[in-house]
């Protein structure tokens, strides 16, 4: 008898504390939560574009080099001019110089087929003028120190234009891709990588003037050439 007793009080008192239970609903920015977002100096910055384009010309020096050039020095250098119709679509004018002589490998190829190949009697790429149509797809913000935010924007390029070695100039082609980073809303620094098809003079079509003193003419063939340009740029007019 005492042992049901106790039980009727055991199950009468849990009954009531069970009635009196509450649900405690806390607001949902004060949960924890995985991930914490970082706190800018400048929220601004974050939030507005701060690189109009639009009706605005880019001037830009460039240096870069030929990345599947064997027997030349790979090395180029130019400038080219932007005007942006629009934030995604703009037209640019280039112009590349070459440096002309013979590259370092030439000298270990003539020691292990031991012959004496003369590259600076071949007419090589020397400059180049190009035109292109540039489509930006994305712009964005990144921070490397959650204090500042530096601009950024991703391009692509359909590119024609002539190609000089010094003798005749052939039609060019291609494609381009490249990503720009600014450092305030007039200038910026960018990297390109460009693929290109135009017919080059093949050295070894002639080995009699590539290797003894006689002249002769070259015959050419199809090039797929690789350029790799970095630049520096600034935005006219200036904000």
């Amino acid at each position: 008898m005492k042992m049901f007793t106790g039980f009727l009080l055991l199950v009468f008192a849990t009954s009531s504390y069970a009635s009196d239970t509450q649900v405690i609903r806390f607001p949902e920015k004060d949960l924890a939560r995985e991930s914490v977002l970082p706190v800018f100096k400048n929220t601004m910055a974050v939030k507005k574009r701060n690189v109009p384009k639009e009706g605005r010309f880019e001037i830009g020096l460039l240096g870069g080099q030929q990345l599947n050039e064997a027997f030349y020095e790979p090395y180029s250098f130019g400038g080219s001019i932007h005007y942006h119709i629009n934030e995604q679509h703009g037209i640019e004018l280039m112009a590349l110089f070459f440096t002309t002589s013979e590259s370092q490998y030439v000298k270990t190829l003539n020691q292990d087929t031991g012959g004496d190949y003369d590259f600076e009697k071949v007419p090589n790429l020397e400059n180049m003028l190009l035109a292109s149509w540039e489509y930006t797809p994305f712009y964005g913000k990144i921070s490397l120190t959650k204090q500042t935010v530096y601009n950024t924007a991703v391009h692509f390029n359909l590119i024609a234009g002539f190609v000089n070695n010094g003798e005749s100039s052939n039609l060019a082609f291609g494609a381009g891709l490249g990503q720009k980073i600014f450092f305030s809303p007039n200038w910026g620094v960018r990297a390109d990588l460009r693929t290109l098809f135009y017919k080059a003079v093949d050295p070894f079509s002639n080995t009699t003037v590539l290797t003894t003193s006689a002249t002769g003419d070259f015959e050419e063939e199809n090039k797929f050439n690789i350029l790799l340009n970095l630049g520096i740029f600034a935005y006219l007019p200036s904000l």
